[in-house]
């Protein structure tokens, strides 16, 4: 099947769907752990923003942000600026918007899934960007940590993610935050790049948070 048949042009859309019903049988090879992939990622601490940093709820209004951020962070994997659009105006995901001294500078958003696969509530993180002139600044960071606080007080126990195998700067980010290795996604990507599936358990929201 070609990849334009498999993926179409907004073939990702229906990803969810389809993780909804079947879970990955992919493991990762005989041989490979944890440890392997974290080799060389070893927490360095990001600098400080210089500005002030905010995280609100997304607004219909950032939806041209996160589609043309989006498309610059994410086109060596396929066309995401139309995929995250579409993700965004669907009823599922949550996202986050990152703001620095009022200039939108990054977003993260997630989705609820329901399988019978997993035993427990679990979302998946499914975007999450910051301008390239604003990186290493800890954004991401405190967008991951506002995510997985929000998927905790909706009483989500995991989240897991994909990210591309030879984005180690990513891999960074998810490994220093506490995710695990759990398998690797072959052709995952619209562009045919292999994914690395990661997973984190979240600890219970205190009550009245």
């Amino acid at each position: 099947m070609s990849r334009r048949g498999r993926f179409g042009k907004y073939g990702e859309v229906k990803r969810l769907e389809r993780i909804r019903r079947s879970g990955s049988k992919s493991l990762l090879p005989k041989g490979w752990h944890t440890k392997t992939w974290l080799h060389g990622l070893m927490p360095g601490r990001a600098p400080r923003a210089k500005g002030r940093i905010r995280i609100r709820p997304a607004r219909s209004s950032d939806e041209e942000f996160i589609k043309e951020l989006s498309a610059k962070v994410f086109s060596a994997y396929g066309p995401y600026g139309e995929i995250i659009s579409q993700w965004f105006k669907s009823v599922m995901p949550t996202t986050l918007v990152a703001l620095m001294e009022g200039e939108r500078v990054g977003f993260v958003m997630t989705g609820l899934l329901s399988s019978d696969r997993f035993a427990e509530v679990v979302c998946e993180l499914l975007a999450i960007a910051v301008k390239p002139e604003k990186q290493m600044h800890g954004i991401g960071k405190m967008l991951l940590k506002e995510a997985e606080k929000k998927a905790a007080r909706l009483g989500e126990k995991k989240i897991f993610l994909h990210t591309a195998v030879g984005n180690t700067a990513a891999q960074k980010l998810f490994s220093n935050s506490g995710y695990y290795c759990e398998a690797i996604k072959k052709n995952f990507y619209p562009s045919g790049q292999d994914a690395l599936m990661m997973s984190k358990s979240l600890k219970p929201a205190p009550q009245g948070s």
